[in-house]
């Protein structure tokens, strides 16, 4: 068994792992509204979703993340395709 982490220890670290957190926050916030996109606290909320403790585990996290992105994309634009008539209306009712 190990012994357990001094108090003082893990506050520094949670205090750490917080002000990267919200740095990372901000920095995709801001860069998304430099570029003009619309909506950037979406890109906030993906960094914060990303940020881990350690760095591998953020880059892995942030890998993962953009595949799923990538896919999702992919697959959102060619099911309009697969799910419209020869009149361009889509096949599924309208909520």
């Amino acid at each position: 068994m190990t012994p357990a982490t001094p108090t003082g220890t893990r506050l520094v670290a949670g205090a750490r792992q917080a002000l990267l957190t919200a740095a990372a926050a901000w920095v995709s916030y801001e860069s998304s509204s430099l570029i003009g996109l619309r909506e950037g606290y979406w890109a906030a909320i993906s960094a914060i979703v990303v940020m881990q403790s350690d760095l591998t585990d953020t880059q892995n996290s942030g890998r993962d993340r953009f595949i799923g992105t990538a896919i999702g994309g992919l697959i959102g634009w060619g099911a309009p395709p697969a799910g419209t008539n020869k009149a361009g209306s889509t096949r599924f009712p309208s909520p």
